[in-house]
């Protein structure tokens, strides 16, 4: 027999604001960490040319500025998404829905930002791999969100302060 979650379960009430900036700023540090992994590991001589990382670190905070603006584009769409589950208990599922959210955007970003690039690139190919790395890092970053939500609620129990007053606010 299953019992319904407490009416102060992340999965009774709808994310505030601070959570949704949470999912969508841990969207964005997962999605940078990443993509430096992926640079370090496909150009590591572009990392050991000492006189090019001036022009390397410029193109690194020009892409952290893109993909934290295209993040916070996503955000509404998120928020939507959320609103419309917010009946569903099972954080899996939102979790999935979110990690398609995820992947669906990258693949529109991905296939509009290479349409005028040559086609010697497999540029679907490309938009599928990028387009999977947005929906693993939009899924890990709900899950994030619930947990850390759930420790401010379980903080929050212990300690007979709101769970608002736990999280600083």
């Amino acid at each position: 027999m299953t019992m319904a979650p407490p009416a102060t379960s992340p999965d009774a009430t709808p994310f505030t604001f601070r959570d949704v900036t949470l999912h969508t700023l841990t969207v964005w540090v997962t999605f940078m960490v990443l993509s430096l992994a992926y640079g370090c590991i496909r150009y590591p001589d572009t990392f050991r040319d000492t006189g090019a990382l001036p022009l390397l670190g410029a193109t690194v905070v020009a892409y952290a500025v893109i993909a934290l603006a295209l993040t916070w584009l996503g955000a509404p769409f998120a928020w939507l998404l959320g609103w419309a589950l917010r009946g569903v208990r099972r954080r899996w599922v939102h979790v999935v829905a979110f990690g398609l959210l995820g992947f669906v955007a990258g693949g529109v970003v991905s296939l509009a930002a290479a349409a005028g690039a040559p086609l010697a690139e497999p540029i679907q190919l490309l938009a599928l791999f990028f387009a999977a790395v947005c929906g693993g890092c939009t899924a890990f970053a709900r899950w994030v969100a619930f947990r850390l939500r759930s420790r401010r609620e379980r903080v929050s129990e212990r300690t007979g302060v709101s769970a608002g007053e736990v999280a600083g606010s």
